[in-house]
């Protein structure tokens, strides 16, 4: 249980981190592309395999957008992919 603990708050640090700087980079095209991996979310017959898997193609979009290889790189491994 400790393990999954720390493995979502080292997420959340990242996640955190990661929120910040990409919004103080992003240009308008990216927050585009953002918003359109979103709307899968709103979808009522959305499978939650197709949630799961834009979940994670939207956060390592952020993990990208932040421009931080590092962080990048970490976000691959926190979220198994």
């Amino acid at each position: 249980m400790q393990d999954i603990v720390e493995a979502y708050q080292y997420r959340k640090l990242l996640e955190c981190f990661t929120f910040e700087r990409t919004a103080q980079v992003i240009r308008p095209e990216e927050m585009a592309s953002l918003k359109k991996l979103l709307t899968v979310e709103g979808k009522q017959n959305a499978e939650n395999s197709e949630v799961i898997g834009i979940n994670n193609v939207f956060h390592l979009s952020l993990g990208h957008l932040a421009r931080n290889h590092r962080v990048f790189n970490e976000l691959q491994l926190a979220l198994g992919v």
